[in-house]
Order: C-alpha cells, then sequence, then structure tokens
C-alpha cells in the first residue's frame, strides 16, 4: 500500500511540475515575441525618422534640411524630391569650417552601404546606422555574399534591417511560388557596450521567425559572439536531430542567451553535426574558438547534405592567395 501511495505521489509531482513547467514557457514565448514586436515598431520609427541631433555646440547656424545623398539646401527651399529628408542642427565647427561641407560628408557616411566586389556573387550589405563618439573607427556592419548561380533562379531582396547587426533576405523562386529567408546576423562581444544587449537582439530574432512562418524554410548565419560548449541545442529525447560533437569547450554570457533561443526557436546549429567537417571558426592570437554560426529549423535539418568548416588559412592555401 505504501509503494502505491508513493508511485501515485510521485507521478502528481511530476504531472503538476510538467504542467508548471510547460506554462511558464509559454508565458516567457509570448512575453518575448511581444517585447520584440514592441521593440522592432521602435527601431523602425527611429529608422524612419532619421534625425540627429547634436548637442553642447560652440558655435550655432540655421538650420538646413540635408537629403540622404548628401546634398544640402536651405531651410525655406522647396524641396519636391520623393526622398526622405532630415533636418539638422547644432554642429560644432570651428570658424575655418564648411559646415554644409561637414554635415554632406556626414550623411555621406551614414547612409552609404559599401559594396564588396567578389567575382561570381552579389553582396546585400547594410553598414552600421548608430556609431558611438568613441569608437576607435567609425565604421562596421553586416552583410551576405550570394552566388549569383542562385540570382538566375531567385529574386533576393532586403526585408528587413530594422536593427545593427541584424540583415533579412528574401528568395523568391522565379518559376513557381516558393520562398526561403535567410538572416546574417552580428551579435558585438560581450564586453562592447552594446554587446550587453543579447536578449533584445535574441528576442527580435525570434520575432522574425514567428512573422515569417508561412515561408518555406527560414535559415540565420552569423557571428553571433556567441560559446556554447557542450550545451544541449536540441531535446535529444524528443527532437530528430543528430548529436552534436563539440570542439570549443568554452561556455560565456552570450552562449547561454543563444542556448535559449535556439531552444525557443525549435533551431539548432549545424557545427558537430557532420562528421570530419568541423573546425573552429575563429583563429587569432587572442585564441581559437567556435563563435560563427549557421542554424536551420529541426524540420529542415535533414535537407542540409553538406556543412563544412573551412579556416582562411585552408582557403588561402587551397587558392595560392598569397
Amino acid at each position: 500500500m505504501k509503494k502505491i501511495f508513493e508511485s501515485r505521489l510521485d507521478k502528481l509531482r511530476s504531472d503538476v511540475m510538467t504542467s508548471v513547467d510547460t506554462k511558464i514557457r509559454a508565458l516567457r514565448d509570448e512575453l518575448s515575441v511581444d517585447t520584440a514586436l514592441e521593440a522592432k515598431r521602435t527601431d523602425q520609427v527611429l529608422t524612419s525618422i532619421q534625425s540627429i541631433r547634436i548637442d553642447d555646440l560652440d558655435h550655432q547656424r540655421s538650420d538646413f534640411n540635408i537629403n540622404v545623398n548628401g546634398s544640402a539646401y536651405g531651410k525655406n527651399t522647396q524641396d519636391n524630391s520623393p526622398e526622405l529628408s532630415v533636418m539638422v542642427s547644432g554642429i560644432p565647427q570651428t570658424e575655418e569650417e564648411d559646415l554644409l561641407l561637414t554635415v554632406n560628408d556626414l550623411i555621406k557616411a551614414l547612409a552609404k552601404d559599401d559594396v564588396i566586389n567578389v567575382p561570381g556573387f552579389s553582396w546585400f550589405g547594410y553598414n552600421r546606422v548608430e556609431i558611438q563618439k568613441n569608437a576607435p573607427k567609425p565604421s562596421g556592419g553586416i552583410g551576405i555574399l550570394v552566388k549569383k548561380s542562385i540570382l538566375e533562379n531567385y529574386n533576393a531582396s532586403v526585408i528587413d534591417r530594422s536593427f545593427d547587426g541584424i540583415l533579412g533576405l528574401k528568395f523568391e523562386n522565379r518559376m513557381n511560388d516558393s520562398n526561403f529567408l535567410v538572416f546574417t546576423c552580428y551579435l558585438l562581444p560581450i564586453n562592447s557596450s552594446r554587446g550587453r544587449d543579447a536578449p533584445r537582439f535574441f528576442a527580435l530574432l525570434l520575432a522574425q521567425i514567428y512573422l515569417n512562418d508561412e515561408c518555406d524554410a527560414m535559415m540565420l548565419t552569423g557571428y553571433f559572439n556567441s560559446r556554447i560548449g557542450s550545451l544541449p541545442d536540441t531535446l535529444n529525447d524528443i527532437d530528430c536531430v543528430p548529436m552534436r560533437n563539440t570542439i570549443d569547450k568554452s561556455i560565456n554570457q552570450h552562449g547561454h542567451e543563444f542556448k535559449d533561443f535556439l531552444s525557443a526557436s525549435k533551431y539548432c546549429v549545424l557545427s558537430g553535426r557532420f562528421q570530419g567537417c568541423d573546425n573552429l571558426t575563429s583563429i587569432s592570437t587572442r585564441g581559437k574558438s567556435v563563435v560563427d554560426y549557421i542554424c536551420d529549423p529541426h524540420d529542415v535539418f535533414d535537407k542540409c547534405k553538406k556543412f563544412e568548416v573551412l579556416t582562411a588559412e585552408s582557403i588561402v592555401n587551397n587558392k595560392s592567395l598569397f
């Protein structure tokens, strides 16, 4: 009798814990999506406005408008161009400095997306908009090179770049209604002032997954600055995905955030799941690690026939670049 009672008690405890855990997960996912959607709306508003204001000026002149291609015109000039205009005020300058030229250079630097020319590929990129004044280099951004042979069969277009560090591309088949999405990502390291916003970064990615759930497939790729070590990115007893072999045993805070994102989105990393094709992705004098990933949904993993990590050194040697 005692054993039966204890068995029923254990089963009741297990059922209660499972129910609570399921509800907590559902609530967490719902909150993450709501937060991500609100954050995206805010970012879109900020991006649309594109207003620049620099305080603590030494000298102030009359406000004037500048269109995004860098040409300046007076405050009272009528602008019939459909291009977006922004209002700039309070730019500090010396007596010898041409204010119009200074602001023109500033707008060009913010609006320009540099193109990387690689034979056989087309470049889709987005330069960082929000640049800190103390940054050692006023640059940065993300992008992806697409084989031109793919573009013979697919139309590619940018569908999202509302957040610095996330760029979304949509590929639409020219012959039928099939399509797929690729999001290229860059999450700044944890020791960066911007790198402390990993939860928001992954929440925005999760929102994109939910918002685009009707597409045929969606892949994530990029430099996540996340070391997940042996942290499980799948549920071994439930998810039909091969076990992952780990060559980088270290774990950082971004890695924990990344692992939670993978669990919530039902995505997995490809690294370590293709025998003999794995390697470290970051090799420098400061150390070696795996921080770059390609992530696929569990339900399309079986369509990934080949995955291989090539180091920069191997590419240089094989192609005799130097």
